[in-house]
């Protein structure tokens, strides 16, 4: 047989994947892989359910660009939450999840040879979704424990090749809520290098120090605004991941060019789902206020139960994980967490290109579970 396409040669199992796999066979406490272990608000179930019911042919195809009744919703989300302004029929488009998002938003703008500044560590289908385009991604780490990041090192990963610097805030797996300082920086090398921002916004409600809104008026700025395709989702905020319904905002000129990717990747998200996530954007408040406490209580109920065990903790100012510094190195902690105490947990070298030099001695957490699935992890590892 002839050979595999190469551009799969440099992919292998997600981290997520092989921890689950694991942790499932052991009947381990999964704190390892990023989603809950509760469904969402009842409420969005009966709206799906009406959804597929209903007689307004949401069970057919939708507009490739989206349902129009979702991309008003998020319209309108965007101008009450965070006063920023998007045209819903030209500037909006909905996808299949926020991965598709950045797939295909990348696969609009990136070209193999291009150079594309990624923070690492990183959600690793960034690095995935560039080596099969042929791009080059240029790191600038995140230092823990406070997770800055050096201005040299930032202004040296731009360069004449540069196409795109990528974003993701609230950060994934570290917690941290990028400054508007530091978003400053970054925004006047993009502007002098004249490449695109890829904003991953997918946490944009798991903020607890400080809210989102900084971060959405330095990206409607005019000169940011021109050159920024802002991508998030529903799943994280509604506790359906598994419905896969994202979106990317960006000018009218570029939505058309990513609008062309899309329609040849999934043609449209689930058309259901897109219908009851329009209901649950225009019910968000009376839900929201419950969700971000519940969350921070779940983080904070985590982290002082791992500080008693006598694990270090670093600081999470967003998101739903927590990462812990191990002496130990990562390997060897995550293998005795799971064989040992049937705790499954995640190393983050994964998600950086230099797993040796930069994460073998941080693991990630995800707290996005019930109160009882954290008491219980917490228990299992004071054994």
């Amino acid at each position: 047989m002839k050979p595999f396409a190469h551009r799969t040669d440099p992919l292998r199992e997600s981290i997520f994947t092989t921890i689950s796999n694991r942790a499932r066979e052991l009947g381990a406490v999964n704190l390892g892989q990023g989603f809950p272990d509760f469904d969402g608000p009842q409420w969005l179930v009966e709206a799906a359910r009406a959804s597929l019911g209903g007689e307004g042919l949401a069970n057919q195809y939708a507009h490739t660009s989206g349902a129009p009744a979702l991309r008003a919703a998020i319209a309108r989300q965007q101008r009450e939450d965070w006063a920023a302004e998007f045209d819903p029929d030209s500037e909006i488009t909905v996808t299949v999840g926020a991965t598709e998002a950045l797939y295909a938003t990348l696969q609009t703008l990136v070209d193999a040879g291009d150079e594309v500044v990624v923070f690492e560590p990183f959600y690793d289908s960034y690095v995935a979704t560039l080596q099969m385009i042929g791009a080059v991604p240029r790191p600038v780490t995140l230092r823990w424990p406070s997770f800055g990041f050096d201005d040299g090192e930032l202004a040296r990963a731009f360069g004449p090749r540069t196409k795109a610097v990528m974003i993701n805030s609230p950060h994934n797996p570290t917690g941290k809520v990028f400054s508007r300082e530091e978003l400053e920086r970054i925004g006047a090398l993009a502007i002098r290098h004249d490449c695109w921002i890829v904003t991953d916004e997918v946490y944009e409600y798991l903020t607890y120090e400080r809210s989102h809104r900084e971060f959405v008026q330095w990206r409607s700025q005019p000169a940011i605004r021109e050159r920024c395709i802002a991508i998030s989702s529903a799943g994280k905020t509604f506790g359906m991941t598994g419905w896969k319904v994202g979106w990317a905002m960006a000018p009218a000129d570029v939505s058309r060019r990513l609008r062309l990717v899309h329609q040849f990747i999934p043609f449209c998200a689930p058309h259901p789902f897109q219908h009851a996530f329009a209901h649950a954007l225009e019910r968000r408040h009376e839900y929201l206020e419950d969700f971000r406490r519940e969350y921070r209580h779940r983080r904070d109920l985590l982290a002082e139960g791992l500080r008693a065990l006598g694990h270090a903790v670093l600081p999470s100012e967003g998101t739903y994980f927590l990462q812990v510094y191990v002496e130990e190195g990562t390997e060897a902690f995550c293998r005795r967490l799971l064989e040992r105490h049937r705790v499954a947990v995640l190393p983050t070298a994964p998600f950086y290109l230099d797993a040796a030099s930069q994460g073998a001695n941080i693991v990630r957490l995800c707290f996005a579970k019930r109160e009882e699935t954290l008491r219980e992890a917490l228990r299992r590892l004071g054994e």
